[in-house]
């Protein structure tokens, strides 16, 4: 019994995305999010710019969830329209990350 290739990469690709990789500084989180974006919007976007300059509300979901089952991130549509641009999300995701870190230290995790 042969294996389907693309079967192999699908299922592999999800294998993927069930175990969060975390980002470990905002250093690393900007990247991230502006490479997300671009996955999500198809155009590159500067740290400075603000994600509904070039996006709507659908895509923000979409950007969420993404970040959800890719990294672990906990952010929302409301969260994107909050922060004016991608390093202050990058910030509030990297916070986010330190609490969600701390909470699981305090509780033996």
């Amino acid at each position: 019994m042969s294996t389907d290739p693309a079967r192999t990469v699908g299922v592999q690709a999800q294998a993927d995305t069930t175990h969060p990789t975390p980002m470990a500084s905002g250093a690393e989180l900007l990247p991230a999010l502006l490479e997300l974006t671009y996955e999500v919007l198809g155009i590159r976007c500067e740290p400075g710019e603000n994600f509904f300059d070039h996006g709507d509300s659908l895509a923000a979901a979409q950007l969420c969830s993404v970040g959800a089952r890719r990294y672990g991130w906990t952010i929302t549509p409301r969260d994107v329209f909050a922060w004016e641009s991608f390093a202050l999300l990058a910030g509030v995701i990297e916070r986010d990350e330190a609490d969600r870190q701390a909470a699981a230290a305090a509780h033996g995790g």
